[in-house]
Parts: structure tokens; sequence; C-alpha cells
């Protein structure tokens, strides 16, 4: 793919993505996957607001209001898949006494990324599920599943 393709692709894909906040006009009838990997190959997942997109990303953060609750060191399976899937470390900042002094602790996880919904430029996951590996302490993740921004059903452009 020549630079400039790969530009007019990912301008295409950022201009897909605002429309989720109705900004730009786009694909009026996106689809949900029902292949193993979307058309063109780009997947993304939506970190806090539509205008960051992350591909096969390293860190993310799962409490966007106040940054107490991230993934971090993720290994990334089948990116691009109907489902990939990730190990890595879950960090939850426990708050006590505060979250301004609590203590941030760590625990190892399984992550899930599906609901995989493709458009004309490229598709997005929609679902993420984070899954603890081990005993997991009072106050941290169990088995949560989060909700992404994006198109979730074909159709429906709002995001919600």
């Amino acid at each position: 793919m020549s630079t400039r393709h790969f530009f007019t692709a990912t301008a295409l894909v950022a201009a897909g993505m605002l429309s989720v906040t109705g900004c730009v006009q786009a694909d009026p009838k996106p689809v949900s996957s029902g292949t193993d990997s979307p058309a063109i190959g780009a997947a993304f997942m939506i970190e806090c607001t539509p205008d960051n997109l992350v591909q096969e990303p390293k860190t993310f953060t799962l409490s966007c209001g106040d940054g107490n609750q991230n993934l971090e060191g993720l290994r990334w399976r089948n990116w691009g898949a109907k489902q990939a899937t990730a190990v890595g470390v879950a960090t939850t900042n426990l708050c006590i006494p505060d979250c301004a002094t609590g203590k941030v602790t760590g625990q190892d996880v399984k992550v899930i990324a599906s609901g995989l919904v493709t458009g004309e430029a490229a598709a997005t996951y929609t679902s993420l599920r984070v899954i603890a590996v081990n005993e997991h302490a009072e106050g941290t993740i169990e088995d949560e599943t989060f909700k992404l921004p994006g198109v979730t059903n074909p159709g429906d452009l709002s995001g919600n």
C-alpha cells in the first residue's frame, strides 16, 4: 500500500469514527463482520474518545474519567479477526484512603475484544471483556465487560 493510500485510508477511518459523534456523514449501512477479518485489514478500538483510535494497543484505559483502571503490557493474538485475545496486567487504584494517595495494584488478566463491526474503511471492536487469571483482590476486576464507543448496530450511528 502506498503512503498516499495509507493516509487516505487513515483519513477515511478517522472521518468514519467522528461520525459516531454526529460530526461527519458516515456509511449509512455498516454491517457486522461475518468473516474472520475485516475487508481491508484495519481493525481498531476506540479508547475514551471517538478520535482516539488504537490498533493492537499495548496499554488501554478502562476508566476514562479518572484513569484509575488500565490495561498494560497487552500481547494480542488474532487482531483483526472476529475475536482478538490478549494477556496483560490490569492496574487498579484501590482509592484507599482516597484516590489521590491510593495504592495501585496489578493483576494478570486475559482480554477478549469482540463485537467487530465493519464499515467502508475499517472495523472497530465494540466490546472488551477482561477476566482475572488468578485470585483477585477486593475492588479489582474478576470478570467484567466494557462497552466501547463505536457503531454497535447496522444503522445505529449514535455509538450508544
